[in-house]
């Protein structure tokens, strides 16, 4: 077995990388070194180089870092982190669109003299509409009344999660946390207006459910587990 170490300098000349990137990425928890006695440079192993080089690729794919920290901490399918960050893009580009539409008609409202500030009030009804929408949908999550749910979700979403493995993935979320205890509050996202979240509370641990709207419809639906306090 080679039990070759790596210098931190090597790995930059190999990966094109600078020092500083790679302390970034292990304070974050990213990835990690392998300590030499009576050395205080880092080194990595084979196994930590190929770990750092996925790293680098999914994040010139433009991976946030907490996906990239999902994928060390977490060991998710990376699948399923491209498919969630590339929702995410959808979400943001529909949520540019609108704001351009919105600029767009607040234009011609000023160049034929009428009142622009009424807009906000179709962003509220908008934000009214969605957050039902998550309500009814969280709901019928919690009952296990997935057939209805679905008929919320998108085409491209019911392909790529069909209902009887949606169906596994649920039974086997929810297994580990215990009996359902409450629902938290709807949030909306802080960059994104199509993108809500609803924490739910069982016994043993909270699940967050992500909700990427596109096109009226559910473009992607995540479940994420969290600590209660």
């Amino acid at each position: 077995m080679d039990n070759k170490l790596y210098d931190i300098n090597e790995v930059c000349r190999l990966l094109d990388t600078t020092s500083r990137t790679l302390r970034f990425y292990e304070e974050k928890g990213i990835i990690s070194s392998t300590k030499v006695p009576f050395n205080s440079r880092r080194h990595y192993s084979e196994e930590q180089v190929d770990h750092i080089r996925n790293i680098m690729v999914l994040r010139a794919l433009g991976l946030p870092i907490k996906f990239l920290l999902e994928y060390r901490t977490e060991n998710r399918d990376v699948k399923d982190i491209i498919l969630e960050r590339k929702a995410e893009i959808y979400a943001l580009l529909e949520k540019k669109n609108k704001e351009l539409i919105m600029l767009v008609e607040a234009l011609e409202k000023i160049e034929s003299g009428g009142d622009i500030f009424n807009i906000d009030k179709t962003m509220q009804n908008m934000s009214a509409h969605y957050s039902e929408l998550v309500e009814s949908c969280t709901k019928l999550f919690v009952e296990g009344k997935i057939k209805e749910l679905y008929k919320f979700f998108s085409k491209k979403m019911e392909a790529y999660r069909p209902i009887s493995s949606f169906e596994i993935i649920r039974d086997d979320v929810l297994k580990p946390i215990g009996s359902f205890v409450s629902y938290g509050k709807i949030e909306i996202d802080k960059v994104c207006d199509n993108i809500y979240y609803q924490k739910l509370y069982y016994e043993k641990m909270g699940l967050e459910v992500k909700y990427i709207f596109i096109n009226d419809k559910i473009g992607g639906f995540w479940l994420n587990y969290f600590e209660l306090r």
